[in-house]
Protein backbone atom coordinates (compact mmCIF):
# COMPACT_ATOMS: atom_id res chain seq x y z
CA UNK A 1 0.00 0.00 0.00
CA UNK A 2 1.00 3.62 -0.25
CA UNK A 3 2.38 5.28 2.91
CA UNK A 4 -0.65 7.54 3.30
CA UNK A 5 -3.22 5.27 1.68
CA UNK A 6 -5.28 6.13 -1.35
CA UNK A 7 -5.94 4.59 -4.74
CA UNK A 8 -3.25 2.04 -5.66
CA UNK A 9 -3.93 0.40 -9.03
CA UNK A 10 -4.60 -2.39 -9.80
CA UNK A 11 -5.75 -3.16 -6.24
CA UNK A 12 -9.38 -2.79 -5.20
CA UNK A 13 -8.32 -2.59 -1.56
CA UNK A 14 -5.20 -0.62 -0.57
CA UNK A 15 -7.21 2.48 0.28
CA UNK A 16 -6.26 3.33 3.86
CA UNK A 17 -2.55 2.57 4.16
CA UNK A 18 -3.15 -0.57 6.26
CA UNK A 19 -3.15 -3.20 3.48
CA UNK A 20 -0.07 -5.22 2.63
CA UNK A 21 0.85 -7.75 -0.03
CA UNK A 22 2.51 -10.89 1.24
CA UNK A 23 4.03 -13.46 -1.08
CA UNK A 24 3.01 -17.09 -0.97
CA UNK A 25 5.74 -19.39 0.32
CA UNK A 26 7.64 -20.97 -2.57
CA UNK A 27 8.80 -24.59 -2.59
CA UNK A 28 12.17 -23.47 -3.87
CA UNK A 29 13.87 -20.17 -4.56
CA UNK A 30 12.03 -18.29 -7.26
CA UNK A 31 15.04 -16.75 -9.00
CA UNK A 32 15.58 -14.30 -6.15
CA UNK A 33 12.21 -12.64 -6.76
CA UNK A 34 10.06 -11.85 -3.76
CA UNK A 35 6.80 -12.39 -5.62
CA UNK A 36 5.97 -15.17 -8.07
CA UNK A 37 2.86 -16.55 -9.76
CA UNK A 38 1.87 -19.27 -7.31
CA UNK A 39 0.53 -22.63 -8.45
CA UNK A 40 0.10 -26.14 -7.04
CA UNK A 41 3.50 -26.98 -8.54
CA UNK A 42 5.61 -24.17 -7.01
CA UNK A 43 3.80 -23.11 -3.82
CA UNK A 44 4.68 -24.71 -0.49
CA UNK A 45 1.07 -25.30 0.52
CA UNK A 46 1.81 -26.38 4.09
CA UNK A 47 4.03 -23.36 4.83
CA UNK A 48 1.61 -20.95 3.14
CA UNK A 49 -1.31 -22.38 5.12
CA UNK A 50 0.67 -22.16 8.36
CA UNK A 51 1.47 -18.51 7.65
CA UNK A 52 -2.16 -17.65 6.89
CA UNK A 53 -3.53 -19.45 9.95
CA UNK A 54 -1.01 -17.61 12.09
CA UNK A 55 -2.33 -14.26 10.82
CA UNK A 56 -5.94 -15.37 11.31
CA UNK A 57 -5.58 -16.97 14.75
CA UNK A 58 -3.48 -14.13 16.17
CA UNK A 59 -6.07 -11.60 15.02
CA UNK A 60 -3.60 -9.81 12.75
CA UNK A 61 -5.76 -9.98 9.62
CA UNK A 62 -9.31 -8.97 8.85
CA UNK A 63 -9.27 -10.27 5.29
CA UNK A 64 -6.87 -12.30 3.21
CA UNK A 65 -7.48 -12.13 -0.53
CA UNK A 66 -6.58 -15.31 -2.40
CA UNK A 67 -7.72 -16.20 -5.90
CA UNK A 68 -10.18 -19.08 -6.16
CA UNK A 69 -7.69 -21.49 -7.75
CA UNK A 70 -5.30 -21.15 -4.79
CA UNK A 71 -8.18 -21.11 -2.30
CA UNK A 72 -9.18 -24.55 -3.54
CA UNK A 73 -5.65 -25.88 -2.99
CA UNK A 74 -5.42 -24.33 0.49
CA UNK A 75 -8.93 -25.51 1.39
CA UNK A 76 -8.09 -29.11 0.46
CA UNK A 77 -4.97 -28.89 2.60
CA UNK A 78 -6.87 -27.44 5.58
CA UNK A 79 -9.59 -30.06 5.25
CA UNK A 80 -6.97 -32.82 5.29
CA UNK A 81 -5.58 -31.30 8.51
CA UNK A 82 -9.00 -31.77 10.16
CA UNK A 83 -10.12 -28.17 10.48
CA UNK A 84 -13.84 -28.07 11.27
CA UNK A 85 -16.16 -27.43 8.30
CA UNK A 86 -17.72 -24.51 10.21
CA UNK A 87 -14.27 -22.92 10.63
CA UNK A 88 -13.40 -23.44 6.97
CA UNK A 89 -16.75 -21.90 5.95
CA UNK A 90 -15.79 -18.70 7.80
CA UNK A 91 -12.30 -18.59 6.28
CA UNK A 92 -13.04 -19.42 2.62
CA UNK A 93 -15.40 -18.11 -0.03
Amino acid sequence: SLKRGGHFPPHKSHQNGLDVDIAYVAKAKSNGRRFFRASRRNMDVRATWDLMTCFIQEGNAELIFVNRYLQKILYQHAKARNFKPSTLAKWFQ
